[in-house]
């Protein structure tokens, strides 16, 4: 097995230049609204957040220098911790592809926010883009 395509992966979200912009301020929303639509469409029972590892049930194991690039990146773009996870979970899920596991895309609307500048923290149930807008009781999401 390779891992050629999550270092390729790796690569390309160290690509990501764009800074934030309030301009673009809907368009991360939407984006959000993407994601967590997309975890409303999987069943998980007990799950009522939108943040987790929908491959957490797969034995994934990401390289430990994938994860120091991880982490760098992280850093210098001053992501959420919660951000920071998604980014490692996306990381699992092209692991698993390679290993002809599909499993759900539902990480892609978040990787299409932080490629054009958006990002975003959880804050009281809340998912606050920086101070430009908030998504109230976005966390509450399962009836």
């Amino acid at each position: 097995m390779t891992l050629s395509n999550a270092y390729e992966e790796m690569t390309r979200l160290e690509s990501f230049r764009q800074p934030f912009d309030e301009r673009y301020c809907q368009q991360y929303l939407g984006l959000i609204r993407q994601f967590i639509a997309g975890m409303r469409s999987l069943t998980f029972p007990g799950v009522t957040f939108p943040f987790w590892d929908v491959a957490s049930e797969k034995e994934v194991t990401i390289p430990p220098d994938l994860l120091e690039r991880l982490d760098a990146w992280c850093k210098r773009r001053q992501l959420s911790p919660t951000l920071r996870k998604i980014c490692i979970w996306h990381l699992k899920q092209v692991v698993l592809e390679l290993n002809a596991e599909p499993v759900a895309t539902v990480y892609q609307p978040l990787m299409d926010l932080l490629e054009i500048g958006g990002d975003f923290y959880v804050h009281h149930g809340d998912i606050c883009i920086r101070d430009a807008a908030t998504i109230v009781g976005a966390l509450s999401y399962v009836s």
